[in-house]
């Protein structure tokens, strides 16, 4: 026997709704604002990392400050906790940053003074990062905490990891004789830091200014609020630079899951099902219709667009006129028939203020 009378010929055999979909999916990959899908997503991750690890260091920190325990009674692990905690908060804030900058680099690409011969071609600044981002950096991260966290991070990755001190003082709160108040903070040595030699002025000022050691907890606090408030500062700015792609994007993204939501549910039931699904496959292709944009009238264009009229139809079960005499489902179309119409009027209503 021949190795051919052994061999076995593998079909692979794709039905029209995969091929549809892979069709379909292929068309929104290739649509401008799936780029800016993919980098919000990227910006998403980062700051969720970011703001996991702020959540984990402050919850950390909070087992002391604020307590009555004293520093003497921690046990052993909350300093290496603590300095792990802190090492991967640093690493967050770093690559935060870092995410940002690759996307502002993708949109605005120009360099700054390309043409100066002067121009140090190791410097990767755009016009956009020197006149846009830079000024709004210095306004939220110039000042001396802000300066020293940033600077913190380089000393952490670069040099050595910060060695944190829980402390437990206490003092007057109503001068001399007066009663005395316990408070819990949790410090990084002055001297140790100094070490380095990669402090910036404005941060070497602030460490210089402590009283003995820095309390990291307050530039941390600092710092995390305002990440948030240029988090959606730059996320205007992204979005402002491709609104026309964006909102296409999204337009024909909803378009595509509401099409699989009405034909999985045929789908998953098969052809003999449709009387039991009926009104479930309604509820889908009016929902459908709610969401989708007046403009984007047709998926595709040419003669496989998307028919709003033909879905209409489907909807309403005219193209199935052997379930109409069920009561039960003309009822259920004339209230989802309904339904829609209210959104729709609301969705003009919202156009019409808008323009």
């Amino acid at each position: 026997m021949s190795d051919d009378d052994n061999a076995t010929t593998v079909r692979t055999v794709r039905s029209p709704f995969g091929i549809e979909v892979d069709r379909r999916e292929s068309h929104l990959s290739s649509l401008p604002g799936k780029r800016y899908q993919d980098w919000f997503r990227s910006l998403d991750r980062a700051a969720q990392v970011f703001s996991g690890n702020s959540s984990d260091l402050e919850a950390h920190f909070k087992t002391f400050v604020g307590t009555p325990t004293f520093a003497t009674e921690l046990s052993d692990d909350f300093g290496d906790t603590a300095a792990r905690l802190l090492h991967n908060y640093l690493a967050a804030l770093g690559t935060l940053r870092d995410a940002q900058r690759a996307v502002h680099h993708r949109i605005w690409p120009a360099r700054y003074s390309p043409d100066d011969p002067r121009d140090d071609p190791k410097d990767k600044r755009t016009i956009w990062e020197t006149e846009i981002w830079a000024p709004k950096v210095a306004e939220l991260f110039g000042d001396g905490p802000a300066k020293f966290l940033i600077g913190l991070r380089n000393y952490s990755l670069h040099y050595a990891i910060p060695v944190t001190d829980p402390s437990t003082s206490f003092a007057s709160i109503q001068g001399s004789g007066g009663p005395m108040a316990m408070t819990n903070s949790v410090l990084l040595q002055c001297d140790e830091l100094l070490k380095w030699d990669g402090w910036s002025r404005v941060a070497r000022d602030y460490i210089e200014a402590q009283d003995g050691g820095v309390d990291v907890l307050h530039p941390i606090a600092l710092y995390s609020t305002r990440v948030r408030e240029f988090i959606m500062w730059f996320f205007g700015h992204v979005e402002e630079s491709g609104r026309v792609a964006i909102d296409e994007y999204h337009a024909k993204h909803n378009e595509y899951v509401h099409w699989r939501n009405v034909e999985g549910t045929w789908g998953h039931f098969g052809m003999d099902g449709r009387i039991i699904q009926f009104r479930k496959v309604a509820e889908a292709r009016l929902e459908r219709l709610v969401v989708e944009r007046l403009d984007f009238d047709g998926f595709f264009t040419g003669d496989r667009a998307v028919d709003r009229a033909k879905v209409i139809t489907g909807a309403t079960g005219e193209q199935h006129r052997r379930c109409g005499n069920d009561k039960k489902n003309r009822q259920a179309h004339s209230q989802l028939a309904a339904l829609w119409r209210c959104g729709l009027r609301a969705s003009m209503r919202s156009r019409a203020l808008a323009a």
